[in-house]
């Protein structure tokens, strides 16, 4: 579930989108983290999924849609990660498996992304492209690129 709201603060107005979860299986357990805040307050305290099992997720939603997808944030997110973060790799995989299982995605699907087809695909480009834009990133990769970046982070986990 989404849930999109705007806070205000004298006449400032921002946008807030909370993602809400339900009925996912969560490998070890939600962390709790401290919630940036604009003003000298405490921080809140969020009960929150941790970045394995978000990698998990959007990596599932790729596999499971495959040419369909529309959702170029999940592979940047996992790209960002990636260079990031450092991962329990073990963890990523107890993440991954249980929730391709979980969402009755066959794992073995993730093998049609890495393809030509898929890497090479005209519509998935302009996506790319048209995300990169809307964000003001760097276009310096094509999507093949980033398929193979993809690959090249999930595969060694998984074997």
């Amino acid at each position: 579930m989404r849930v999109k709201f705007y806070a205000y603060l004298g006449h400032s107005r921002e946008r807030v989108q909370i993602d809400i979860g339900f009925g996912d299986r969560i490998t070890g357990g939600p962390i709790e983290i401290d919630f940036p805040t604009l003003l000298d307050f405490p921080a809140p305290r969020l009960k929150v999924y941790s970045i394995e099992n978000a990698v998990a997720e959007k990596f599932e939603a790729i596999v499971s849609l495959q040419l369909e997808t529309s959702r170029m944030k999940d592979f940047y997110d996992i790209l960002y990660f990636a260079e990031n973060y450092e991962f329990n790799k073990a963890l990523l995989k107890e993440a991954i498996l249980p929730t391709f299982d979980q969402r009755d995605t066959d794992i073995e699907k993730r093998k049609n992304i890495y393809e030509n087809k898929f890497k090479s695909d005209e519509q998935l480009q302009k996506f790319w492209t048209a995300f990169l834009n809307r964000n003001k990133l760097s276009t310096e990769n094509s999507f093949a690129n980033i398929v193979d970046k993809l690959k090249s982070f999930i595969e060694p986990i998984l074997l």
